[in-house]
Formats: structure tokens, C-alpha cells, sequence
């Protein structure tokens, strides 16, 4: 048999069928301009994008609550229109008022994924007292120490 390049099969390639093989890949977003080895630093050292952008958020409220002329009303205002109608969140008109709704809606977000945790913990606390009464007793007395 010849030993040529077209002497091997098909089957002699790396085929990776879905789900099979090599599929790692690097999923990190690189649409800043930065030093890779910095931003990575940053973000699990310091903190992430959303903690960084949740305090600025939140200074940035406070500081147009005590010198924007009418804070209140706008942000009342805002609020109500968000919640009479939830689908047209984007349509707030001045940067503030997009500011109001991004953190109302985050908040809102956060709200939801902390009731969750809080129903899936009650849930795994009814299954494990159900299924063993005295490490449940213990585990909640070592909850209480």
C-alpha cells in the first residue's frame, strides 16, 4: 500500500461531533481597550462590571438627588410610568431618567434571583427534614452558631 498524502481516509482527520470533543474556548468579551492581564485582575480582584457599575450608579443618584432641581418628582414620575408599563422602559427620555429605570430594573432583578435562592433553600430544608429529622436539626442548629 502507498504511504501518500492521499492514502490516508477520511477517518485518520480530528472530527469532533457536537458535544464530543475539544470544545473549550476562551469566552471572555474583549471589547475593552485594555491590558487583558489587567482586566482580569480587576474584575476577580476588585470587583466585577456589575459591582462597578451599580456604585457609580448609585453615586450618581445620590449626587442628582441633592442638586438636580425636582429629583423626586422625576423620579417619581419615572417610576410610575415604568410600572404602568413595564415594555416601554426604554423610551425615558433624559439620561437621568434612563439612569432611574436601568437601577429600578436591576433592582428588580436582583430581587427575583434572591426569592428564588430563598424558595430553593426552603424547598432543600422541607426535602433534607423530611427525609432525615436529626441532620436537619443539627444543620440548623449550626446555622444558628
Amino acid at each position: 500500500m502507498a504511504q501518500g498524502p492521499l492514502s490516508y481516509s477520511w477517518l485518520s482527520f480530528p472530527f469532533y461531533a457536537p458535544l464530543s470533543g475539544s470544545v473549550t474556548q476562551d469566552l471572555s468579551n474583549h471589547l475593552y481597550q485594555g491590558v487583558p492581564e489587567i482586566e482580569l485582575a480587576v474584575i476577580t480582584e476588585a470587583g466585577s462590571f456589575g459591582s462597578q457599575l451599580g456604585a457609580l450608579t448609585k453615586v450618581v443618584l445620590e449626587l442628582a438627588e441633592r442638586i438636580v432641581p425636582g429629583y423626586d418628582e422625576t423620579k417619581a414620575e419615572t417610576l410610575a410610568a415604568l410600572k404602568a408599563n413595564p415594555e416601554d422602559a426604554s423610551e425615558a427620555k433624559t439620561p437621568l431618567e434612563q439612569l432611574i429605570v436601568l437601577d429600578a430594573l436591576v433592582d428588580e432583578i436582583k430581587k427575583r434571583h434572591r426569592q428564588a435562592a430563598e424558595r430553593d433553600a426552603r424547598r432543600a430544608l422541607e426535602q433534607l427534614k423530611r427525609f432525615d429529622e436529626k441532620r436537619y436539626a443539627s444543620f440548623v442548629k449550626s446555622l444558628n452558631r
